[in-house]
């Protein structure tokens, strides 16, 4: 695997040489895409749970400000995500996508 080195002097890394295909990383990001869209009241239903996993949004607190993030964030984990999978219904294949992705991140 290949990437810029980090420093605090670099703001943006890129890996390369990863193993994971475009079309897979594009994938992703339009699963991402999909969840996202979703209204906040079902998102709502896969709230953070406080072992980093789970839904939220304009939640976390900057420590430098004292005010919140103005984004939304779903973290998602191999374990501790009882509860946290968006129902099919929802999104569908979001689970089973979203794992094929994580485990080929994992590699």
């Amino acid at each position: 695997m290949n990437g810029l080195p980090l420093s605090a002097d670099n703001l943006l890394s890129t890996l390369s040489d990863h193993g994971i295909s475009p079309e897979d990383v594009k994938a992703a990001f339009d699963l991402s895409a999909r969840f996202f869209a979703l209204d906040d009241d079902i998102k709502a239903r896969t709230p953070l749970n406080g072992k980093n996993a789970g839904w939220e949004k304009n939640a976390q607190i900057r420590p430098s400000t004292g005010t919140a993030d103005q984004k939304e964030s779903m973290q998602l984990q191999f374990a501790r995500m009882e509860g946290l999978w968006p129902d099919e219904k929802d999104i569908p294949e979001f689970r089973s996508q979203a794992e094929y992705f994580m485990k080929q991140v994992q590699r």
